[in-house]
């Protein structure tokens, strides 16, 4: 990686964690964007990296897109999207055409079905190709954000929680 290019990482909460009810709106979505849009256009990244999941990572992505931030979408496995709702399958599939089409790129970084170690290999693979870590954590010290941010600062990457920004909207 060179030097002289900033390349963001994320991480975050599913939308369960997010919001207390109707937690997969689209309004839920409209907010996380809008934090990610303002956050990235003040720091101007070369590139985004995602892992493509609901949330945090999606919002991310959509925001990247609409700065025309080229992204990077670390999916965990093929098929990451199998079990979530058809509104959410279809609006992940059209991001990764969307991110292929805008000149960035879908990196599959295991093969073969869920489990749960291949969640933390994205996360990995997101943290050793990022310069700094977005992180959208509530502080509890339990679960895949936490593993993140935590194998984040053992590997000296930056991070910046955004957490009590997202309080405020």
């Amino acid at each position: 990686m060179n030097n002289d290019q900033l390349v963001i990482g994320v991480t975050g909460h599913r939308p369960s964690k997010l919001a207390k009810q109707n937690c997969y709106s689209d309004e839920t979505l409209k907010k996380l964007t809008r934090l990610a849009y303002q956050n990235l256009k003040k720091l101007q990244p070369n590139k985004v990296i995602t892992g493509m999941a609901l949330g945090w990572d999606t919002g991310v992505a959509i925001a990247a897109l609409l700065l025309n931030i080229p992204v990077v979408a670390a999916v965990p496995f093929d098929g990451q999207e199998s079990r979530w709702p058809p509104d959410a399958q279809r609006r992940y599939r059209r991001l990764l055409e969307k991110i292929e089409n805008s000149g960035g790129e879908v990196v599959i970084v295991s093969e073969g079905q869920y489990s749960p170690k291949k969640m933390l290999l994205r996360d990995e693979y997101i943290v050793g190709n990022s310069n700094i870590l977005i992180a959208l954590w509530n502080g509890k010290k339990s679960g895949g954000t936490y593993h993140t941010v935590s194998y984040a600062r053992q590997q000296n990457v930056e991070t910046v929680n955004l957490w009590k920004s997202w309080k405020k909207l």
